[in-house]
């Protein structure tokens, strides 16, 4: 009798434990659980939250193992938490979790170097994590490995870093995870490789349909942009609000032009003299007209979605665009906005 008490909560316990040894957590999931920020790399300190940059959840969710997806395109506006929010937790989790070859890419080496330093490395130490990279080996001729600014080792994989205008010095090397930040930085072609895109998928195809390229950009001159490219390939994903006059999911765009001549998206009153009046900045609905104002658009980034506008190229591209004006409160406002588009178009 007590032999079978015994036996019977042996197997409850051992089945427990199987199933969390078995359930993996979703990336955005496991970041918000693991990853810790301090003030000095990120305004807000403590655990990561998605509640502060919601668009990001659904991109680093991606990584997920049992996602479909291959390919990733993000073309969006300069600082608004994509580095921050997938990137970086992005590499963090696949270290922790999945651990395969690695590559990070910025503009340049010293991007590079500057991003390690001061955003993946103080987050692997914060979230105690650093102890998965190998420590430092100096080998023959002087050569450091294990955790240098260019390369980390772990069990499982490693990390290589590079400048995406070095891309052609990658020739060498076999990867799972590919993160390009700032691609419109890279070069289109190299003159003895040819594209320089195709060299770098190529440094994933050895894992097939397992693989997962990042590109994350923002655009630059259209003509030559490298995210548009990719983005063009992808299923052109926009971020939505719901509206709180109408109930649609709107997709939040600068300026739209109505059937009827009128226009929606940002819209303003200015003097006679042709001067800003700030307190009549909002956002006109698409839909039904109806006035959005910028103070509650963290509740509507919290109930916000992608939506794809366009069939990708192929099922596993997925491709996302980011307006600025949903950005987080507290960085640039819709008046600043305004003000730049007033100047820029007179």
């Amino acid at each position: 009798m007590i032999s079978d008490i015994f036996k019977s909560a042996y197997l409850e316990i051992h089945d427990r434990i199987y199933q969390y040894k078995t359930v993996r957590l979703k990336p955005s999931d496991w970041t918000e659980k693991n990853i810790f920020l301090t003030s000095d790399i990120s305004r807000y300190s403590g655990t990561f939250k998605y509640e502060r940059s919601p668009y990001t959840r659904e991109v680093i969710d991606c990584l997920d193992p049992t996602s479909p997806v291959e390919m990733v395109a993000v073309m969006k506006a300069a600082q608004t938490g994509f580095t921050q929010g997938v990137i970086i937790p992005g590499i963090s989790y696949i270290i922790s979790e999945t651990p395969s070859n690695i590559l990070f890419m910025a503009g340049d080496k010293q991007l590079v170097k500057n991003s390690v330093r001061t955003r993946l490395d103080p987050i692997l130490q914060n979230s105690g994590l650093s102890d998965l990279i190998r420590p430092n080996v100096v080998k023959k001729k002087n050569q450091r490995s294990g955790d240098t600014d260019y390369s980390k080792e772990f069990a499982g994989g490693s990390l290589v870093a590079e400048g995406t205008q070095n891309a052609d010095k990658l020739r060498q090397i076999s990867v799972k995870y590919i993160f390009a930040d700032d691609w419109d930085a890279a070069p289109r072609d190299d003159k003895k490789e040819g594209s320089i895109r195709s060299l770098l998928e190529k440094r994933a195809r050895s894992f097939g349909t397992t693989k997962k390229i990042f590109y994350i950009s923002t655009p630059t001159v259209e003509q030559t942009s490298n995210i548009l490219e990719v983005y063009e390939l992808g299923d052109k994903r926009k971020w939505n609000w719901k509206c709180p006059h109408c109930n649609e999911y709107i997709p939040i765009e600068w300026r739209i032009d109505l059937d009827d001549g009128t226009k929606a998206g940002i819209v303003y009153e200015l003097t006679e003299k042709g001067e800003l009046i700030p307190e009549t900045i909002h956002y006109k609905c698409q839909c039904c007209g109806g006035k959005i104002l910028e103070k509650d658009k963290f509740k509507h980034n919290l109930n916000g979605k992608w939506i794809p506008t366009a069939t990708p190229k192929r099922p596993q591209y997925r491709s996302y665009q980011f307006n600025a004006l949903c950005i987080p409160p507290g960085f640039d406002t819709w008046t600043d906005f305004v003000y730049q588009w007033l100047e820029a178009v007179p």
